[in-house]
Parts: structure tokens; sequence; C-alpha cells
């Protein structure tokens, strides 16, 4: 796979203030999403440790629009750190954040209502 070094650049193409958390136990894969979303204009606090993403979460989740986790990580799942962000999300009134899995989860009956975070 060719990667667009000039997509790599920290430099956003045009901020547009949507506030994105992102999850992932891979140190590189961390790295190249925030540079690619932050080229899109996107703010980006990303995170290899999943605790730590829920305590930025838990510190102020009105800075969030979207939260994206791996779903597979060591430690914590992402599904573990998606259903405490909607716990969280329901304690608080905050805007509606968008959440995502980094894979679709499958038809067991515990994730059904991941789908539509």
């Amino acid at each position: 796979m060719k990667v667009d070094m000039a997509a790599l650049s920290n430099t956003p193409v045009q901020e547009n203030g949507k506030h994105i958390l992102y999850v992932d136990d891979e140190e590189s894969l961390v790295l190249l999403m925030k540079r690619l979303l932050m080229r899109q204009g996107f703010r980006v606090s990303s995170y290899t440790d999943p605790q730590e993403a829920l305590d930025a979460w838990c510190a102020n989740p009105a800075k969030f629009d979207v939260a994206v986790a791996d779903y597979n990580m060591p430690g914590m799942s992402g599904l573990v750190v998606a259903r405490t962000l909607c716990e969280i999300r329901a304690k608080v009134t905050a805007p509606d954040t968008g959440l995502y899995l980094g894979r679709p989860p499958s038809t067991d009956p515990q994730t059904q209502n991941i789908t539509k975070l």
C-alpha cells in the first residue's frame, strides 16, 4: 500500500471544528489516523490506552463529537470502551456523540445495541 506523505502533514486543509476521540492499541495506527484526520480538518485526541481515553472522556464528554475505538484491544475491548462511553454520556448533559468501533460487531445479541451508538 502506498501512503501519500502529503496527506500525513499535521497542517489541516481547513479546520472543521469537529473533535474526535480515537483509541487503538497499535501506536503506529494511532499516529497515522491522527495525522490523516487532522489533515482533513478534525481535532483529534488519540490514545493507545483505553483507560486514558475513558479518563479524557470523563473529564469533558461534551468536547467530543465522535469517538472511534478499535474493536480488538488487550485489556479492554472496543466494545467495553463503547459501552462505558454510552453509560457516561447517559449520565451527563452532553451533545449526542457518534460512537464507532473499528470493525462492525457480529450478530451477537450483546453487541446489537452498539451498532446504533
